[in-house]
């Protein structure tokens, strides 16, 4: 929400920091097309023996405010028949109790506090920004899940969007983005 507000109040001219393209979020601001496709998943302590999605069930899962991970891995629990189907179209991941809980917090650091400490049993988010919180004790689960396409995020009707698009086309035509995510260690 923040990102929203610092681009539509012109403090930013873009943010380009793993924003999930979404209906919802191009109905208040400018995405352009996707720079590069993600993955959801679950990052867990080695020891805790979570190591698929129904490993998770009953367990605590930590998200960031503001993402929509949260309702990806909902998402796929239904599909994965490891949870009822409800009614998600009011989701709300702070009250959320079918099958697990979330715990909301504003930093993956605080995420991966929580983690260290036992209070939360996973950190919920796009494989891309994990990674920087694998260590020799922590390890990914064996999913992944709800591909997340990321697009840069402007003000509603930014001139610049078009621009950008052109340049991500070019980019993408031209093996640059692919490259780019290769010398970084992802997978594009």
């Amino acid at each position: 929400q923040d990102k929203l507000n610092s681009v539509n109040n012109e403090d930013t001219h873009m943010v380009i920091s793993c924003i999930t393209i979404t209906d919802e979020r191009k109905t208040v601001a400018d995405l352009t097309s996707p720079y590069y496709i993600d993955e959801c998943t679950l990052l867990v302590n080695k020891n805790s023996g979570i190591s698929s999605l129904n490993d998770i069930m009953n367990k605590k899962v930590g998200t960031l405010t503001g993402t929509v991970s949260a309702r990806f891995l909902v998402d796929e629990l239904i599909a994965e028949k490891l949870i009822k189907p409800e009614n998600t179209s009011n989701f709300d991941v702070a009250t959320w109790n079918n099958g697990l809980s979330f715990f909301v917090y504003d930093t993956y650091d605080e995420l991966a506090n929580l983690l260290n400490c036992g209070k939360i049993d996973a950190i919920l988010g796009d494989k891309i920004t994990l990674t920087k919180y694998i260590t020799e004790n922590r390890q990914f689960i064996n999913k992944v899940f709800a591909p997340q396409h990321y697009g840069i995020l402007l003000k509603k009707d930014s001139q610049l969007t078009a621009i950008l698009n052109k340049l991500i086309s070019k980019w993408t035509e031209d093996g640059t983005l692919k490259q780019l995510a290769t010398d970084n260690g992802l997978t594009p």
